[in-house]
């Protein structure tokens, strides 16, 4: 089982983001049947009624809705990098910049 702790868990979501718009990725949903039986395997579940099978089941579903979460995740922070690259640039571009000297004026050392 990959994890989201690994590196290829990470090459995969970053692969997908470049390969659909971050829009496409946040407007995607698991089909409704798959969420079904996903509420209805938990439910077996927590009835103590669930088989080895649908529990392995259950398992791939939970996998596979923590990858398009995480996805999701990283998609949304695509968008708003690009969104501060913008805003940046547009204030560089409008002269509405701050000298670097200033940058870290009146901020504490404490």
């Amino acid at each position: 089982m990959v994890t989201a702790q690994t590196p290829l868990y990470d090459y995969l979501l970053d692969y997908l983001v470049d390969k659909a718009s971050p829009q496409e990725i946040l407007a995607f949903e698991l089909p409704a049947e798959s969420r079904n039986r996903e509420a209805y395997l938990i439910e077996k579940q927590k009835n103590a009624s669930i088989t080895p099978d649908e529990a392995r089941e259950l398992s791939q579903l939970l996998e596979v809705e923590a990858l398009v979460s995480a996805l999701q995740s990283r998609a949304l922070y695509a968008l708003d990098a690009v969104a501060s690259f913008r805003q940046g640039w547009k204030d560089a571009m409008t002269g509405q910049t701050y000298p670097v000297s200033e940058l870290w004026d009146d901020i504490d050392a404490d």
